[in-house]
């Protein structure tokens, strides 16, 4: 049986725009943090994470970043949750979604991370606390829910074309984490940054690309 149609609400903002915002959004923050490597030059990629970038006269632009991002992935979930079938999964699945924008994007972005010393000595505060207590749910969350979308755009023929794209990401991931957890438990101090830069591309491109699809779906609800 072909599951009805959600891709039109006209309760609220539409699946093109949800999709667009969500796209501009993981957009803006992947700029942001592009030009942060030029305005903060002191700050080397392979030594500092972009966490870091949020300290200092500029963090402001960080900051604003992060939530931006996490806007943008709330807009993602909203648009999933008006677009999929209704079941225990989905649910499930973008439960996590919303927890990886609010907690992993916006709270991880509004409190500030701490910053090593030369030997790579942390001091830790509560706002440093909070940073990474966040960052690490997010990315859990986020981790999560990309497993369990795998096998609900399977299920969904609209969504079919993102089931592959999103097994992929969601490995790719899991293996990153893997490779964090070894690069610590090494205590190779100085390659943070560097590693933690390799995550981000394949984050926020998957994020993206679902905001690509989501914007596809609406424009072809329009013209129906």
């Amino acid at each position: 049986m072909k599951p009805p149609d959600r891709s039109i609400d006209n309760g609220g903002p539409s699946l093109e725009m949800l999709g667009t915002v969500g796209i501009a959004g993981v957009s803006y923050f992947f700029a942001t943090i592009l030009a942060m490597h030029f305005i903060q030059p002191g700050l080397r990629p392979v030594d500092h994470t972009i966490s870091e970038y949020a300290l200092g006269r500029w963090g402001w632009l960080m900051t604003l970043g992060w939530v931006v991002g996490g806007v943008a992935v709330l807009a993602l979930a909203l648009g999933l949750r008006r677009s999929l079938t209704p079941s225990t999964t989905v649910r499930v699945s973008i439960g996590l979604m919303v927890l990886s924008g609010l907690v992993g994007f916006i709270a991880s972005g509004l409190f500030r991370t701490d910053v090593p010393d030369a030997e790579g000595i942390t001091g830790y505060t509560g706002s440093g606390q909070l940073h990474d207590v966040a960052g690490l749910i997010g990315f859990l969350a986020l981790l999560v829910g990309a497993f369990i979308l795998a096998t609900v755009f399977a299920q969904d023929p609209r969504w079919s074309p993102m089931a592959g794209p999103t097994r992929w990401f969601a490995w790719a991931m899991l293996g990153w984490l893997v490779v964090r957890v070894a690069v610590a438990v090494a205590q190779l101090v100085g390659s943070g940054g560097l590693v933690q830069r390799i995550v981000w591309p394949i984050m926020l491109g998957w994020l993206a690309l679902v905001g690509w699809r989501m914007r596809r779906l609406g424009r072809t609800a329009v013209v129906k």
